[in-house]
């Protein structure tokens, strides 16, 4: 855990890429596809707010089904995860989960570090953790090439969980918004095992230039493939 710790401080203090406000007050808006149908919408925000009277980044992930879909499978998530300003890991997050006739409030916040709280279960750390979407934050951060490797302790309702990122290629991707040159990003657990519920996995393309903006985001299961493709940022 410290030898993950150093890493993490190593870069943030060397590798400074691009400056936290390039992306403050930031909205990225997505549409969605499932197989090969339109889906819906997704957006990430990112802005300043306090929380316990100390400043914080703000990050809220939204996900909605279209009206066509919502008739058969209704989608309506939204994730705000308050984010230290000096390293991105999490201070507090609240989800609120609507897919189908599944329903899910969750809330967890952190204490000096060393104590998670999450649905009023006490969990010990032994280091910083981290919101999965608030890590592409950090990676926006870098000067990212290929080969390059990341790993940070990864928060989720059910489990804290290692994750290894790799930067695996560098390829040109077209979409509605204009034509760009990224990197490819992949998350892999570092025991072995699926990433993501129902054996799935993800990629995400982010804008090689200094604002490394995730254009592409796309998860892999046995029940299919969606993506989240850039449309238009405000």
């Amino acid at each position: 855990m410290k030898r993950n710790q150093l890493i993490l401080i190593i870069f943030f203090s060397s590798l400074l890429w691009s400056s936290p406000t390039a992306f403050i007050n930031e909205t990225l808006h997505y549409s969605v596809k499932f197989r090969s149908l339109s889906a819906g919408n997704a957006t990430l925000s990112m802005k300043t707010d306090t929380i316990n009277g100390k400043e914080a980044y703000l990050l809220t992930s939204t996900i909605k089904t279209n009206s066509f879909l919502s008739n058969f499978y209704k989608v309506r998530d939204e994730i705000n995860s308050w984010l230290s300003t000096i390293d991105f890991s999490l201070i507090k997050t609240t989800q609120k989960i609507r897919e189908g006739r599944y329903k899910k409030n969750n809330e967890a916040f952190i204490i000096d570090d060393d104590i998670l709280i999450s649905n009023n279960k006490t969990i010990p750390l032994y280091g910083k953790i981290y919101d999965p979407m608030a890590f592409i934050y950090f990676l926006r951060q870098q000067k990212l090439q290929k080969g390059n490797q990341y790993s940070f302790f990864s928060y989720s309702p059910k489990k804290i969980k290692e994750i290894i990122v790799k930067i695996t290629d560098r390829k040109m991707v077209k979409t509605d918004y204009g034509k760009y040159d990224c990197y490819v990003i992949e998350p892999f657990s570092k025991d072995g095992k699926p990433l993501l519920k129902n054996r799935g996995a993800m990629q995400i393309w982010l804008s090689a230039d200094s604002l490394h903006i995730p254009i592409i985001i796309k998860q892999y299961t046995n029940l299919g493939n969606m993506t989240m493709q850039l449309k238009s940022i405000n």
